[in-house]
């Protein structure tokens, strides 16, 4: 974990700098895995900028609270910047209390 100092005049510019790369780099060479947590897509531009410095970004939402013209519009940003997006992780899922689990995709259901 890096600490965060004084919060600089453009630090938008920073992440798309060649310094912000070699520093990745230099991460990717010492570990296995390298995460950035970034504000949600679409407040500010930095999770778009980090997505295009990443192998992959996982687009992660809340179950119960996230609209979804909101994801949409998050893959529509991440596909401009060419993002590879590995997929998606939801939070705060509601379970059924009898065990069984369900979801949809595309249309249908299933238990």
């Amino acid at each position: 974990m890096i600490a965060v100092g004084h919060i600089p005049p453009n630090p938008t510019e920073l992440l798309g700098s060649r310094r912000f790369s070699e520093l990745l780099a230099s991460f990717r060479e010492e570990f296995d895995y390298v995460l950035v947590d970034a504000p949600p897509v679409g407040l500010v531009s930095d999770p778009a900028i980090l997505a295009t410095q990443g192998d992959g970004v996982l687009l992660i939402s809340d179950a119960q609270n996230t609209r979804k013209g909101s994801v949409r519009h998050a893959m529509r940003s991440l596909e401009v910047v060419g993002a590879n997006v590995l997929g998606t992780v939801m939070n705060n899922v509601e379970t059924s209390r009898d065990g069984y689990y369900r979801y949809r995709y595309r249309g249908y259901t299933y238990e």
